[in-house]
């Protein structure tokens, strides 16, 4: 399994647990051994033992490493709460990473235990367990595995997503009135060509933020402009986005996911060191803890993942006594960086 993600190491690791292959008191393979089965870094390693550690299934013993605890497995009473983050984790730090840690903090609140699933370990064997489940995922293929085990009684949570199907839970943002309000921003402010960067038809999920793009313009009466929309499928590749940046030199860029972020930094840094100096970058995902952006004029949307987590471990454990699906838009708040506020100075604003 090279390359592996932490997540799919713990994953594997706690199937060896649960499966018997490791009992009670055995010593796991040492980390330099974890790191070369997996083909990942140390610190992915660790990042996997640390989520077994917190689930009571090993122990850390100093100077000898890791073994299996005494009586590994459920604890009488304990509400265990499946999470699948649907994407590699090391993708999406603004994201996943903060949706996992929210809701890691939230069964610690609630005295719930956690259990991480990616698409592979999805199985109704592995869910039988479980008490509940979260998932940023509505993939068709997931679907009938998710409304069985809510058939069976037990809540299905989905974050970000509106599912068409009534028995399925969700917490979400309003993509596109989000979308369409931090892009009236920048019309409002007078940046005349705003940009989008990741664009994609449809009326659902990320095409809802295209659509939001599109809105901002039509409520000031403003057509939108074609030309400034460079599609998801080159905003991948940096060659297609530098050419886009220096043939539309637009002077604001609303991005509409931040995988596209990097791609972005690198194509203005090679077309121009200063690039960045007066162009307002607007992004949908929570940019506040990546260094390399901090010194770039950037507004973000910072979804409230925390509270989303919140309010998911909470339905799953009252859920026996209130057994009624949970459905509610959630408000995200907009953030502007150092950067943004020194560009919206330099333009008299």
């Amino acid at each position: 399994m090279p390359n592996s993600s932490y997540a799919d190491i713990y994953q594997t690791l706690k199937a060896r647990i649960d499966g018997g292959q490791w009992q009670a008191g055995t010593t796991l393979p040492s980390e330099n051994e974890l790191c070369t089965e997996f083909g990942v870094s140390r610190n992915t390693v660790r990042r996997a033992l640390e989520l077994l550690i917190d689930e009571g299934l090993i122990i850390r013993k100093p100077g000898i490493g890791s073994s299996v605890a005494a009586r590994p497995g459920k604890r009488p009473g304990v509400p265990v709460i499946g999470l699948d983050l649907g994407t590699a984790l090391e993708r999406l730090p603004f994201y996943n990473r903060l949706l996992q840690t929210g809701t890691q903090e939230a069964c610690a609140r609630y005295g719930a235990r956690l259990c991480l699933f990616n698409k592979e370990a999805m199985t109704e064997e592995a869910m039988e367990s479980l008490s509940g489940f979260i998932s940023v995922s509505t993939d068709p293929r997931q679907l009938p595995l998710l409304r069985n085990f809510v058939r069976s009684g037990k809540p299905v949570t989905v974050i970000n997503r509106i599912p068409v199907q009534p028995e399925l839970s969700w917490l979400s943002v309003d993509y596109e009135a989000e979308a369409a309000e931090m892009v009236g921003y920048a019309l409002d402010m007078e940046f005349k060509r705003v940009a989008i960067l990741g664009s994609c038809p449809g009326n659902e999920g990320f095409a809802l933020r295209t659509v939001g793009w599109k809105k901002a313009f039509l409520e000031r009466d403003l057509t939108p402009p074609t030309e400034l929309m460079l599609e998801s499928s080159k905003a991948f590749q940096e060659s297609e986005m530098q050419q886009f940046l220096a043939e539309q030199r637009p002077e604001a860029i609303f991005v509409t996911a931040g995988e596209f972020m990097n791609f972005l930094l690198v194509a203005g840094m090679r077309l121009n060191s200063c690039f960045f100096d007066d162009v307002l970058v607007m992004c949908f995902d929570d940019f506040s803890e990546l260094e390399a952006w901090r010194s770039i004029p950037i507004a973000f949307i910072q979804m409230p993942l925390r509270e989303m987590a919140e309010a998911a471990v909470r339905h799953i454990v009252e859920y026996p006594d209130r057994p009624q699906p949970l459905r509610r838009i959630m408000k995200s708040r907009f953030v502007f960086n150092a950067g943004c506020l020194a560009l919206n100075r330099k333009r008299g604003k």
